[in-house]
């Protein structure tokens, strides 16, 4: 019984590695499926990065509008005290 032909130990091994068709296709499928996922993923880190970009956009434009807006504020009181120390000198 251990003298087993080198055709029939070919058999043996060859069925153990045969899988089914079924098993073939699900594996395939698997692949295509974890694939698609990874590419949409991609897709998606890619989307984040341009709305993180925009967003980084936005907040340094709100940071420079709003210095703008309090420089005139410091101006504007600059110019009213002025006019009121002016307006305290003539009368």
């Amino acid at each position: 019984m251990l003298d087993k032909t080198r055709l029939e130990q070919d058999i043996e091994s060859r069925e153990i590695l045969r899988t089914p068709k079924g098993v073939r296709l699900f594996i395939a499928l698997l692949l295509i499926v974890i694939g698609t996922v990874g590419a949409y993923s991609y897709k998606l880190k890619q989307d984040i990065r341009k709305k993180d970009a925009e967003i980084a956009k936005i907040k340094d434009d709100f940071k420079k509008e709003t210095n703008k807006f309090l420089t005139k504020i410091k101006k504007y009181e600059n110019q009213s005290m002025d006019l009121k120390s002016d307006l305290s000198r003539s009368n």
